[in-house]
């Protein structure tokens, strides 16, 4: 059974590390269902974007989060498309492999 919930909070604080300059390899700390830091545990930036692969084409960012996003989108210099999770997962992913933000 795949952690949706999970997904998108560590999606998120992939996409905060990303703005504060962390890149693919960089490890962000991994938050549990309900946005509270799971201490001890952390998450590869690339690994948490890749993990969108399980969410739905139609989920999309909430008006905060999207504060975060175009925070990423910003600091890589890229302009956001879409509201969709799994949109600007793999968008930001290409930015980041482009960039060589590794």
């Amino acid at each position: 059974m795949t952690n949706l919930a999970g997904i998108s909070v560590n999606l998120i604080e992939a996409l905060r590390g990303i703005a504060n300059g962390n890149g693919l390899q960089d490890r962000v700390r991994m938050m549990d269902a309900a946005g509270a830091p799971d201490f001890g545990r952390t998450i590869r930036v690339d690994e948490a974007l890749a993990a969108t692969r399980h969410l739905p084409d139609d989920e999309c960012f909430t008006e905060a989060e999207l504060v975060i996003v175009d925070a990423a989108c910003a600091y890589l210099e890229i302009t956001r498309l879409s509201d969709s999770k799994k949109a600007v997962a793999n968008a930001i992913a290409t930015a980041l492999v482009h960039a060589r933000r590794q």
